[in-house]
Order: structure tokens, then sequence, then C-alpha cells
């Protein structure tokens, strides 16, 4: 399973795990857009069905991931009119 967790809970590089669950989202994505344009008459229309029920799963993931890392950023981000210091302050 891929970690989509950009929570308070997971501070190390979220930048870095939001990177890698993207990449690896995208592939996921990539995939299953591969398996549904291949030989589709090789395929019975049950699994063809759960390949397009993965592909939007995967879809609805990278989504969400996108959003919560958005939010997390916005989050972080000074509001308009602070007060910016140069070097380092406690």
């Amino acid at each position: 399973m891929i970690a989509t967790d950009i929570s308070e809970d997971n501070q190390e590089n979220p930048d870095c795990l939001f990177e890698t669950s993207e990449a690896l989202l995208r592939s996921e994505i990539g995939f299953w857009k591969d398996m549904i344009d291949s030989d589709k008459p090789a395929y019975a229309p049950a699994t063809i069905e759960r390949m397009e029920q993965a592909l939007a799963l995967a879809e609805l993931r990278l989504t969400e991931l996108l959003g919560k890392y958005q939010q997390k950023r916005r989050k972080n981000e000074p509001a308009p009119g602070n007060v910016y210091f140069i070097g380092r302050h406690c």
C-alpha cells in the first residue's frame, strides 16, 4: 500500500513522502491505463470492469493526496502582512 498520509504524525520529510507517493500513484495509474488499453478481447468483461475500478481508485487517491499537500502548504505559508526576519530567529 502506498503511504498517502501527510499529517502531523509524518513530519520526517513530507515533501519527499509526497513526491514518492505521487510518483507511485502516477505509475499505478499508467499501469492500469496500459492494461485497459491493451488487448481487451483477451480479458473477460468483469476483469476489465475491475481494472477500471482500480484505475478510478488510484486517480481518486492521487487527487486526495494533491489536495492534502496543497492544504498543508497553504497552512505553512505566512499570511500577507507578516513580519519576516532574515537570518536565524527563535
